[in-house]
């Protein structure tokens, strides 16, 4: 665990599945209902697409192979030594490329599952907390868990381990709001993929001064 991963707290996993949240929002309602950072989603309907003879398995295998490429980006950049906060500056770059670039909607699609999978590869641990930002089941389940846990442990007068459901329900609410800010955004702002690179570099901010 590098000495940002340790000190990354709250704001920041937040922070970043608010991000992810977006982005995705973005791809599935502007892209043709393909998902940029949920890849189980995508998975799905690629295999159903093939099924059905559909064109659009092609988007989905693309914005696969694009996350993946982000991923292995990422753990490129780790290998490097890279410092984590400079992640989330090509990240935000990425975005601002994207949203100045003429390129095509299918395009587009690919380059924000790049930048997704660069955030996924990027940090999946707060303060030793196992937290993915750019997908949401695993941690719905983790959540819904502890609370049963911890229920039934209080139930039978049993010391209860830490369980971490504040920053659990954190990331969980954050990816939602993280859509409906898209389609906010999208229906205000000219270039709405600014808000999530203003984001990026927030925290990129944030983890250099909690590093200090």
């Amino acid at each position: 665990m590098t000495r940002y991963e340790d000190r990354a707290g709250l704001w920041h996993a937040a922070t970043l599945c608010l991000i992810a949240g977006f982005v995705d929002a973005v791809g599935y309602l502007e892209h043709g209902q393909v998902f940029t950072a949920n890849m189980t989603g995508n998975t799905v309907l690629l295999g159903a697409s093939v099924v059905r003879g559909d064109w659009l398995a092609l988007s989905y295998l693309a914005t696969i192979a694009s996350f993946s490429l982000g991923v292995v980006g990422s753990t490129l950049l780790k290998l490097a030594g890279v410092a984590l906060p400079l992640f989330f500056v090509v990240a935000g770059a990425l975005l601002i490329v994207i949203t100045a670039a003429d390129w095509p909607g299918f395009v587009v699609l690919c380059s924000l599952a790049f930048v997704m999978g660069l955030q996924g590869g990027a940090i999946s641990t707060f303060s030793g907390i196992r937290l993915p930002t750019v997908v949401v089941t695993s941690t719905l389940v983790n959540l819904i868990d502890g609370i049963v846990r911890r229920s039934y442990d209080r139930a039978t007068a049993r010391p209860a381990p830490p369980s971490h459901l504040g920053h659990l329900t954190a990331a969980w609410i954050a990816y939602g709001i993280g859509g409906g800010v898209a389609v906010l955004a999208q229906s205000h702002l000219a270039v709405p993929l600014v808000v999530p690179a203003l984001l990026y570099a927030a925290v990129a901010v944030g983890l250099l001064r909690s590093s200090e």
